[in-house]
C-alpha cells in the first residue's frame, strides 16, 4: 500500500471511533432522562393498550387497530385497557386518536333520548362537522 492509502484507512478508523464515542455519549445522556423522567413522574410501568391509528366513534376495535405498550402509571387513567382481549370486539362510543391510551370508558354509549315536549317535532339537519355546533 502506499502512503496515501494507509492515511485514508488511518482517517476511516479515526472516523469510525470518533462516531462510536458520540453514540456511546449520547445513549448515556438518553438513559439519564429516561431514569429522570421515570424517578420525577413514577417509577412503575404497565403494559397498556394503544391506539395504532385514528379510531372513529361507532368503529368496532380489532387487533391491527391496537398495539400493547409500556406506559407510566401514574400517566394513567383509572380505566387503562391493560389487556387487549378487554377491547377488541367492542364498539367506540367516541374517537381515538393514533397513540392515545385505550379506556373502556370509550366503549360506553350513551342511551339518552331527545326529549321533545308535546305538540312539537323533532328533525335532524345534515351537516359537515366544520358547519356543526362543537362538530357534533
Amino acid at each position: 500500500m502506499n502512503k496515501t492509502k494507509w492515511g485514508a484507512l488511518a482517517c476511516g478508523l479515526c472516523c469510525a471511533l470518533c462516531v462510536a464515542l458520540y453514540l456511546a455519549s449520547v445513549r448515556g445522556e438518553v438513559d439519564a432522562a429516561r431514569a429522570e423522567a421515570l424517578e420525577r413522574y413514577g417509577g412503575d410501568q404497565v403494559e397498556v393498550c394503544v391506539a395504532k391509528r385514528d379510531l372513529a366513534a361507532g368503529e368496532v376495535v380489532d387487533a391491527s387497530a391496537v398495539v400493547m405498550k409500556m406506559w407510566v402509571a401514574d400517566l394513567l387513567p383509572d380505566t387503562a385497557v391493560t389487556d387487549s382481549s378487554q377491547i377488541i370486539g367492542k364498539r367506540l362510543g367516541s374517537n381515538v386518536l393514533k397513540g392515545e391510551v385505550l379506556c373502556s370508558r370509550r366503549t360506553e354509549m350513551s342511551d339518552s333520548e331527545l326529549a321533545v315536549p308535546a305538540g312539537m317535532a323533532a328533525i335532524s339537519v345534515p351537516a359537515r362537522p366544520v358547519q356543526a355546533v362543537g362538530g357534533s
